[in-house]
C-alpha cells in the first residue's frame, strides 16, 4: 500500500505544479551551464555546434562517420613560418600575424663553431621572445669539407644533449632535412636516418619527433618504405608524424605527390618547407609559373584546397619570410626585399586571422 498523502499533499494541485517547476529550473540550470560554457573556440579548434537540454538524437555509426569526416574536411592547417632570420620575429608585420611557429633548418655540427652559434642564440632569443615554438630539423654541415659527412648516432645523441641544455625549451624537432635529396648525405643511407629518430625518441621523452622530412621527388614512396623498414629493424614505432616539402606539387596546383605519402605512411604529415615560387633558377623550379601574383595563388591552394581535401596535413610551413635582395636563384618571400607585402603575405594574414581563404 502507499503511504497516506502528508499535510503538504493535499495544497491544491496548482501550487504542487508551480514548486516543481521552480525545482526543475534550478536543477537543469548548472548542467546546461556546464555543457554550453568554455567560451569562444581558437584558432584549430572546432565545435559541435549548439548544446541543448532535452535528450539527443540518437544517431547511427555510419552518421558519426559521416560527422567526423565532415569535420576533419572544414579543419584548419597551423601555419608556420620556414625561415633562417632572427630578425624576423621582431619585424612588425610579422608580429601582425599573429603566427606562433617556425621552422630551423639546423647544421649538425652548428655548436661547434662560434660563428654558427651566435647565429643560433640570435634565432632563439628572438623567437623565444616573441612566443614563437620552434621546430628543429637537422641537416648536413655548412662547412666546406664536411658538407658529406654523416655524424655517428653517439655524435648525434651528443649534439642533441648539448642543444636542449643551452635551450630547454626546444622539444619539436625532425631527423633530418629532406633526407631523400641527393645532395644529402643521407641519400642513399636510410638506415642512418632511421638511427637518428631512435635517438631522438630515446632522449625526447614526450616530445614531438618527425624522422625528417621529405623531398617530393621521384624516389619519394620508395625511400619512405626503406626508412620505416629501417626503423622497424631497430624496434622503433611507426612515425605518426612526417615532414614534406611539396614544391613540385603546389606549383603545379596539385596534390599527386602529398597523396602518395599520405597512402605510404599513417598518421600526420606536417609541411615543413612549402609555398609559391616568386623568381627561381634551378632546372626544376625554373619550370613553375613564376611570379609574385601566382605565388599569391599558390598559397591560396596550399591553405584552402590542399589542406581541405587532406585534413591530415596538420601542420603548413611557409618558406620564406623575407626574400634576398639582388639577383637570387630563389624567391618565394612573403614579404619584397624593400619590406613591402606581396599577395601571398595576404592570404596567410587572412588565413590566420579567420581561418579562411578570401577568393582571390
Amino acid at each position: 500500500m502507499r503511504p497516506l498523502p502528508s499535510p503538504a499533499m493535499t495544497r491544491p494541485l496548482h501550487v504542487l505544479l508551480a514548486l516543481c517547476l521552480c525545482l526543475g529550473v534550478a536543477l537543469l540550470a548548472p548542467a546546461a551551464n556546464a555543457a554550453g560554457g568554455g567560451g569562444g573556440v581558437g584558432f584549430g579548434g572546432g565545435s559541435d555546434g549548439g548544446v541543448g537540454v532535452g535528450p539527443k538524437t540518437p544517431v547511427s555509426k555510419k552518421g558519426k562517420k559521416k560527422a567526423k569526416k565532415k569535420r576533419a574536411a572544414n579543419g584548419r592547417t597551423l601555419v608556420g613560418i620556414a625561415d633562417q632570420t632572427g630578425a624576423t620575429f621582431s619585424d612588425p608585420l610579422f608580429t601582425q600575424l599573429g603566427v606562433k611557429n617556425a621552422r630551423l633548418n639546423l647544421a649538425w655540427d652548428a655548436l661547434d663553431y662560434d660563428w654558427q652559434v651566435a647565429e643560433l642564440d640570435d634565432w632563439m632569443a628572438r623567437a623565444h621572445a616573441a612566443g614563437v615554438q620552434p621546430l628543429v630539423v637537422f641537416s648536413q654541415s655548412r662547412v666546406k669539407g664536411r658538407t658529406r659527412i654523416l655524424p655517428t648516432p653517439a655524435q648525434y645523441g651528443s649534439m642533441l644533449d648539448r642543444l636542449r641544455a643551452r635551450y630547454p625549451y626546444l622539444n619539436e624537432f625532425a631527423g633530418w632535412n629532406e633526407m631523400n635529396y641527393p645532395g644529402q648525405p643521407t641519400y642513399k643511407n636510410p638506415r642512418a636516418v632511421a638511427q637518428y629518430y631512435k635517438v631522438l625518441r630515446t632522449k625526447c621523452v614526450g616530445c614531438q619527433i618527425l624522422p625528417g622530412s621529405l623531398l617530393d621527388n621521384p624516389n619519394l614512396v620508395p625511400w619512405t618504405q626503406q626508412l620505416r623498414k629501417e626503423i622497424k629493424k631497430l624496434r622503433q614505432p611507426d612515425p605518426q608524424l612526417w615532414g614534406l616539402h611539396n614544391y613540385s606539387d603546389v606549383n603545379r596546383l596539385r596534390d599527386t605527390s602529398t597523396q602518395k605519402l599520405l597512402q605510404t605512411v599513417k598518421g600526420k604529415i606536417w609541411l615543413t618547407e612549402t609555398g609559391g615560387v616568386v623568381r627561381a633558377t634551378s632546372p626544376t623550379a625554373s619550370r613553375y609559373p613564376q611570379g609574385a601574383a601566382f605565388a599569391g595563388k599558390v598559397t591560396s591552394y596550399i591553405l584552402g584546397t590542399l589542406a581541405k581535401q587532406n585534413p591530415r596535413i596538420a601542420r603548413t610551413y611557409l618558406y620564406e619570410w623575407k626574400a634576398p635582395e639582388g639577383d637570387v636563384s630563389w624567391d618565394s618571400g612573403l614579404v619584397s626585399p624593400q619590406d613591402t607585402t606581396r599577395p601571398a603575405y595576404e592570404v596567410v594574414k587572412a588565413y590566420v586571422q579567420t581561418g579562411k581563404v578570401a577568393r582571390r
